[in-house]
């Protein structure tokens, strides 16, 4: 694709390019149809979302070394864009080391952009922050309206309570990188 994306930028004198794309709303609406088509296939439709783009798949167990190396080639064949991103422990602000070795990461598998992944909670009544995987009630107020931030789409979107179905499914299977 990369290679034929290169031939029409000659050939027509534009510029042409390779997304990898995150396809985010699609990744549950094409499982369900080809669990309707194709019944349930393990390990293909057995989940109610696809792993996009060109992505480990977020439930395997692997260092970020071993991410970058898999992915990391894709990157120059998806010029229009791309992500890599690794799930970190804890949180990313106390962990400056952490968002150092993975910038050496992109650097040294020539990735082009990234997102540094960490759980991020919010009490939305008296502001308390922390980055407890499962905070539900706040420990300073008592409050339960936590707005839980994740990365989606490689942007804090805000409160997964909007995400639909497929991605909370996704966000549940995702393991740390270590």
């Amino acid at each position: 694709m990369r290679s034929r994306a290169n031939e029409f930028s000659e050939r027509y004198q534009h510029n042409f390019s390779v997304l990898a794309t995150p396809a985010e709303g699609l990744s549950g609406k094409f499982t369900a149809k080809d669990r309707k088509t194709f019944g349930e296939l393990p390990g293909i439709t057995d989940k109610i979302y696809y792993t996009n783009s060109n992505h480990v798949p977020v439930y395997y167990k692997c260092s970020p070394r071993h991410k970058a190396r898999i992915e990391g080639p894709y990157h120059e064949l998806t010029r229009g864009g791309h992500i890599f991103y690794v799930e970190i422990d804890g949180d990313a602000t106390h962990n400056p080391q952490a968002i150092s070795d993975i910038v050496d990461l992109m650097d040294s598998n020539n990735i082009g952009y990234c997102s540094v992944n960490h759980n991020r909670n919010r009490c939305m009544k008296c502001g308390y922050e922390d980055s407890q995987e499962h905070l539900d009630i706040c420990p300073k107020c008592g409050s339960s309206d936590i707005d839980k931030l994740q990365r989606i789409t490689g942007y804090l979107v805000g409160t997964t309570d909007r995400w639909n179905s497929a991605k909370l499914a996704e966000l549940s299977d995702r393991v740390v990188h270590k």
